[in-house]
């Protein structure tokens, strides 16, 4: 490497909490996010963005609505464009608390009422990770 790239900046942010959960096993599950769907009342509150592989997407979403129907959705590029759409109202309005996609929509998209934010697979780029992260932090100024 001639003349590699350093990444110097901090990355602490005061208005995030990061929690880090070593998976079970070899393979990540989706019922490694139970905890986003908990019986009993002991699930996460508040809307949660769940970035995933596109190719995990859908399934993530069908396991979390299967222990809570309609709670979650899949949102991903090869999903038709009204489909997308329709998503993104109901998970803006509250409908669907969960939103299962891939980091594209980290880009630009904003809504209220986001607090939790959950890498199912991490992206590689700290940078990357903490700007995403940030989701979670646009929380109507709680």
């Amino acid at each position: 490497m001639k003349e590699p790239f350093i990444y110097s900046r901090a990355v602490d942010r005061e208005d995030l909490t990061f929690q880090f959960n070593q998976k079970r096993g070899s393979a990540t599950r989706p019922d490694d996010l139970a905890f986003l769907v908990a019986p009993g009342g002991e699930a996460v509150t508040g809307k949660a963005i769940v970035y995933a592989r596109k190719k995990d997407c859908d399934s993530i979403a069908q396991w979390l609505s299967a222990q809570d129907p309609g709670v979650a959705a899949p949102f991903h590029a090869d999903l038709p464009i009204k489909q997308k759409e329709e998503t993104l109202a109901a998970f803006s309005s509250g409908t669907v608390r969960i939103l299962v996609c891939t980091t594209a929509l980290s880009a630009g998209y904003d809504t209220a009422g986001v607090k939790n934010v959950v890498f199912y697979t991490v992206t590689p780029q700290l940078n990357a990770w903490v700007q995403i992260a940030g989701r979670g932090a646009r929380n109507d100024g709680e």
